[in-house]
């Protein structure tokens, strides 16, 4: 673009440069000339500037601004200017369209002082509400040091002050419910084939809608047919630019096919347009039609009707499913409170990991197992020792008469060896202190007894009681948290109104038969059975939408269930792994039975079972409780189905969140959406096939309620 610009701009210097003043200025036309060189403010000492402004300022969105930037050469160096290369700036938000280059040059006067004045105009169309800002436009260019054609030149630039451009929404006060977005002075005209007409043989239906404004991003006109099924297809567009002004022709198709013989007739198709010129919304509509078509035979069933026989139901209900255990709080509280026994026996099991008992207990053992004679105060000072880091004490309490012994007993030790560890100790006082220095080869062998006896009790009673009280603690916090929550309304009576319901759908009232399915679904949303016939009645309603939504929960509560998969089959729409497919995976068992592994692996930690191969088990099964803890959390994000929502009427896919935003394509009723973000009211949605924009967020039903 920069490079044909420079070209028009050079060819524009090099017509003035070579044409006399007389002869110029006989062929302007200064009655219209562009606004930019209309009474500038100009520097007179600047050989060369560059000035840029926008017309008007302020402008609806999809309503046309014209940009304008006007380099102004002194008639003293006009002819001097070599290389000149002008950089239009680059406009984000907005779309532009390029004027006529053959725009002549003006001569204008600023201060006394002449100049000629070459302009650069673009058509430009904000496509969203907000402020904009373009950026400067660039002139370079060389002049001449001397007046010799051989003489070296020196480079300038020149750049003119960015512009503010400020586009604002069409007023809410008296937008029509189906205004889609259309700005300028538009009509339409409607043209149907009806050349050879026939049940169950498609029509071409295409829809003209001309004037002045940008026809890029006029939105597809609301096209219903009661007597066909209708189908979007190619779209086409022609521009024409002229000075100020941009026009042209957006052209629509659709493919509709007869469902019904005789005589039907096209209603008018109506248009409204938001007219930025007297500021208030009009009305294109375009003529009806008529068309005989014969009778034929279908080539498919319409996206919302479906011919006799109707859908089959299910005529019993068995009421709402139970939640299932991985979804209540206190499932995933029991399994945070599985590593709890294991957790709380390692922490009270007395033993210090600077300070094991076994470490400790060495030089006792040692005393026993040697042949020599052990000194009564040697024996006494390694069993004290000993002791008191077994039983979690100091060395100084175990020197008071009988504190032994009530020591061993808080610790579990039974009576009898508190006992005879009290009495050995108090008879190893006596010999220590009593200044005989006698020998206790058989006191060592009883205290290295007396000591085990205490380790092996001590142990033992001591886990059993941490174990017991973690499992109390357990139990009360799990009783504590559970609650049970059962909305029962007591003017809804479920069983009566689906045979109410029944009844409806059999008499051929589907309308009533969907409103009394969707009452039970709404009250108990855990009903499959509601959910699948709200689907089918939907269905047989002709509404597609809330078809696929009753049919999708359906099949999210019973992931097998045949009725409601093979029913989804019937919209005919493109399905990907990530939006509509439900995997037939029963999520709540693969969550009990992790949930099971996972508990049994904590307790067998927790007992200490002492017996080969017991540590890998219990590793084993709690790396395959995660393992299927994995599989079931994926399939239960799959079934779930938080996030999509099921698109209500067909409608195009928006680049901005903005009724002018340009599209590409099209999303179909009944097609399952990713919500992506949310922006007032548009959400930008992902479907099947990689295709994403933005939608009016009323035309979202959700799939579940969040």
């Amino acid at each position: 673009m920069t490079g044909r610009l420079a070209v028009a701009l050079v060819a524009l210097i090099a017509v003035a440069s070579r044409t006399a003043d007389a002869q110029l200025r006989t062929r302007r036309d200064y009655s219209r000339a562009p606004a930019i060189t209309r009474n500038p403010v100009l520097d007179t000492l600047a050989p060369v500037q560059v000035r840029a402004l926008v017309l008007p300022e302020t402008v609806y969105v999809g309503q046309q601004a014209t940009y304008q930037v006007a380099a102004f050469f002194a008639r003293a160096v006009r002819d001097r200017v070599r290389r000149p290369e002008f950089f239009a700036p680059e406009m984000r938000g907005m779309l532009a369209y390029e004027s006529p280059s053959d725009l002549p040059a003006y001569t204008v006067s600023s201060r006394g002082k002449s100049f000629e004045a070459f302009v650069y105009q673009r058509a430009i169309f904000p496509v969203a509400a907000g402020r904009f800002t373009i950026p400067s436009a660039r002139l370079t260019y060389a002049l001449p040091l001397t007046p010799s054609f051989f003489s070296r030149d020196e480079s300038y630039e020149a750049r003119s002050d960015s512009i503010v451009v400020i586009a604002i929404d069409p007023p809410a006060d008296g937008r029509p419910a189906d205004y889609q977005g259309a700005v300028g002075a538009l009509s339409i005209t409607a043209n149907l084939d009806t050349g050879r007409a026939r049940v169950g043989d498609p029509l071409l239906l295409r829809v003209r809608v001309a004037g002045i404004g940008n026809v890029k991003l006029l939105p597809r006109p609301p096209v219903r047919v009661p007597w066909a099924t209708v189908v979007p297809a190619d779209e086409r567009v022609t521009v024409t630019t002229d000075r100020d002004t941009v026009r042209g022709a957006k052209e629509f198709d659709w493919v509709l096919t007869p469902t019904r013989p005789g005589m039907r007739t096209l209603p008018p198709l109506r248009y409204w347009y938001f007219d930025p010129w007297t500021e208030s919304y009009h009305l294109a509509e375009a003529a009806p039609d008529s068309v005989f078509v014969a009778p034929g035979t279908l080539a498919s069933a319409d996206t919302g009707t479906t011919i006799v026989p109707p859908l089959s139901v299910r005529p019993t209900y068995r009421g709402p499913l139970p939640v299932p255990p991985h979804e209540r709080s206190a499932f995933w509280l029991l399994l945070g409170l599985a590593p709890l026994p294991a957790t709380v026996r390692r922490l009270t099991s007395r033993r210090r990991a600077r300070t094991r008992p076994e470490l400790v207990s060495r030089d006792l053992r040692a005393l026993a197992r040697q042949r020599r004679p052990v000194s009564a105060a040697e024996l006494r000072r390694a069993l004290v020792r000993a002791l008191a880091d077994r039983l979690n004490v100091s060395a100084l309490t175990l020197s008071s008469s009988g504190t032994l012994a009530r020591v061993a007993r808080r610790a579990g030790v039974s009576t009898a060896v508190a006992q005879e560890a009290d009495l050995l100790l108090a008879e190893l006082d006596r010999a220590a202190f009593s200044g005989s220095h006698t020998a206790a080869k058989d006191h060592a062998k009883r205290a290295w007894r007396v000591f085990r006896d205490i380790d092996r009790e001590a142990r033992t009673r001591v886990s059993l009681r941490a174990t017991v009280t973690a499992l109390l603690i357990g139990a009360m916090l799990l009783v504590a948290t559970h609650r049970a929550v059962a909305v029962q309304t007591a003017e809804l009576d479920p069983a009566r109104r689906f045979a109410a319901g029944l009844a409806d759908y059999r008499a051929g009232r589907y309308s009533d038969a969907a409103r009394e399915f969707g009452a039970i679904a709404t009250a108990e949303p855990r009903a499959p059975d509601a959910w699948m016939n709200y689907g089918s009645a939907s269905w047989e309603a002709a509404d597609t939408a809330r078809a696929v939504v009753g049919w999708q929960r359906a099949l999210r509560l019973e992931p097998l269930a045949t009725d409601a998969r093979e029913a989804l089959i019937l919209v005919d729409l493109p399905v990907d792994e990530s939006l509509g497919d439900v995997p037939p995976l029963p999520v709540a068992p693969l969550a009990l039975v992790a949930a099971a592994l996972w508990c049994l692996a904590w307790l067998l930690v927790a007992l200490r079972i002492r017996r080969p191969g017991s540590a890998a088990l219990a590793l084993g099964g709690i790396s395959l409780s995660v393992a299927l803890a994995a599989v079931a959390f994926t399939a239960h994000s799959a079934v779930t189905g938080r996030g999509l929502a099921v698109m209500d009427a067909t409608g195009a896919l928006r680049m901005l969140p903005a009724l002018a935003a340009e599209y590409g394509a099209v999303a179909r009723v009944g097609e399952v959406a990713r919500i992506e973000e949310r922006r007032g009211d548009w959400t930008r949605i992902a479907l099947a096939g990689a295709r994403e924009g933005w939608v009016e967020h009323a035309l979202l039903v959700p799939l579940t309620r969040n």
